[in-house]
C-alpha cells in the first residue's frame, strides 16, 4: 500500500512524499523488489539518473526474472 502511495505522489510530482512513503513500504519489506524499482522511477524523474540506475540494479538482483 505504502508502495501504491508513493507511486500516486510520483505521479502528482511530490517527490518527497514519494521517496517517503516508498521507504516506509520499503522498512515493511527492504526486499520488496517493486518498491526499490519504484524508487528508480522517482530518481528517475528527478534527473539523478545514477541514483535510478542503483536501485533499478538492486530490484533486479531481487527479481531477475520480472519482465517489467
Amino acid at each position: 500500500m505504502w508502495n501504491n502511495l508513493g507511486i500516486i505522489s510520483l505521479r502528482l510530482g511530490k517527490y518527497k512524499e514519494a521517496i517517503e512513503s516508498i521507504e516506509k513500504s520499503l522498512e515493511l519489506d527492504p526486499k520488496n523488489a517493486n518498491s526499490l524499482a519504484s524508487l528508480g522511477e522517482v530518481q528517475e524523474e528527478k534527473e539523478e539518473f545514477e541514483k535510478a540506475i542503483e536501485y533499478y540494479k538492486k530490484a533486479i538482483e531481487l527479481n531477475p526474472n520480472n519482465n517489467s
